[in-house]
């Protein structure tokens, strides 16, 4: 049988089609010398809201607003910066409102997670919620060795806040530090995220500075709760 021009198109066609629907993790071809070596492509899927994140509202003087709290988990195999989320409020396909929010560490390491809340006011009907990353700048890296001991305050069961000092144990001094406060229920699901700013500067190894942060969730049971405390801080 003679084999034409027009005849192996299709063939060429088809085998197109099959490389295209194969798996992303295919092997790539990498060249060692005059030998060749099969390498498994390897999948970063980056930094990822998790789909623990809860939402309540609250009262903030008299208005009531609605607190979106959830946390972000750095799958890569490097630092992330002062990572952001939008959160976005959908009714359907529509948007209703969105907010950007920073998450509560500024160096998040492989592997590392922290929290995020983000607050809305006059919130209009909605069916769900939407999150997409901002990633940072890369800053200066730094090792932190911040020492704290903390203790739970609650009314009638109810968790109010956690409170209690850190020191610095760091031969230098960190400028505006900071403690993130992330509550986990039992299901472990983040009910709520909170920072305390800090008075200013931590001095190396001194007197150690008092802490306390409230939270805003009117729901959130002693028993059901736990407490993941993160301190950080820039140095000068």
């Amino acid at each position: 049988m003679r084999i034409t021009y027009r005849s192996v198109i299709p063939l060429f066609l088809a085998l197109i089609l099959i490389l295209s629907i194969a798996p992303i993790e295919r092997s790539a071809l990498a060249q060692s010398g005059a030998t060749f070596t099969y390498l498994p492509l390897v999948r970063r899927p980056g930094i990822a809201v998790e789909p623990n994140y809860t939402l309540y509202n609250y009262d903030d003087q008299g208005r009531t607003r609605l607190a979106v709290v959830g946390e972000v988990e750095n799958n890569t195999d490097s630092i992330a910066w002062e990572t952001f989320v939008s959160v976005r409020l959908l009714n359907g396909s529509n948007i209703v409102q969105t907010t950007t929010a920073g998450v509560n560490q500024l160096k998040l390491l492989p592997g590392q997670r922290t929290c995020f809340r983000a607050d809305f006011t006059g919130v209009g009907a909605y069916t769900g919620v939407s999150f997409s990353i901002q990633p940072g700048v890369q800053g200066d890296d730094y090792t932190h060795d911040i020492r704290y001991g903390y203790a739970l305050q609650s009314t009638g069961g109810r968790l109010n806040a956690v409170d209690g000092t850190a020191q610095n144990f760091n031969s230098f001094d960190i400028d505006y530090w900071f403690m993130s406060a992330t509550v986990y229920n039992t299901a472990g699901a983040v009910t709520d995220c909170a920072l305390y700013p800090g008075s200013g500067s931590l001095i190396s190894q001194v007197t150690s500075e008092y802490y306390s942060i409230p939270f805003k969730n009117p729901n959130l049971l002693l028993s059901d709760s736990t407490v993941v405390l993160q301190p950080e801080g820039a140095i000068p």
